[in-house]
C-alpha cells in the first residue's frame, strides 16, 4: 500500500483523464509500481504518473486514429459538399 497526499492524487487523477477507461487501471497500476517500496515526494508522483501515461501505446494509438478518422470526415465532407455544389451548377445550366 502507498499513502499519498491530496495534492498527489489529484495529480494522479488529472494524467488518467486523458487515458480511455477501460486503460486507467493499468495506468494506475504501473504509477503504483514506480512509486512502491520507496520514499517518494511530489516530483517523483508527477514523473511516475506522466511516464505512466507516456507509456500506454493504446493511448497513442487511439489518439493517432481519432485524428485520422476526424481528417477524413472533414475531407469527405468538404468532397461531398463540392460534388453537391458541382451537381447543382449542372443543374442549373440545363
Amino acid at each position: 500500500m502507498i499513502r499519498l497526499t491530496d495534492q498527489q492524487m489529484d495529480q494522479i487523477k488529472n494524467a488518467a483523464v486523458p487515458i480511455p477507461p477501460r486503460l486507467r487501471q493499468a495506468y494506475l497500476q504501473r504509477v503504483a509500481d514506480q512509486l512502491s517500496g520507496k520514499s517518494f515526494d511530489d516530483g517523483d508522483v508527477f514523473r511516475a504518473s506522466r511516464d505512466a501515461q507516456r507509456e500506454s501505446p493504446a493511448l497513442i494509438l487511439r489518439t493517432h486514429k481519432i485524428a485520422i478518422v476526424c481528417g477524413l470526415r472533414r475531407m469527405l465532407r468538404r468532397s461531398s459538399y463540392a460534388v453537391a455544389t458541382r451537381r447543382e451548377g449542372h443543374r442549373s445550366k440545363d
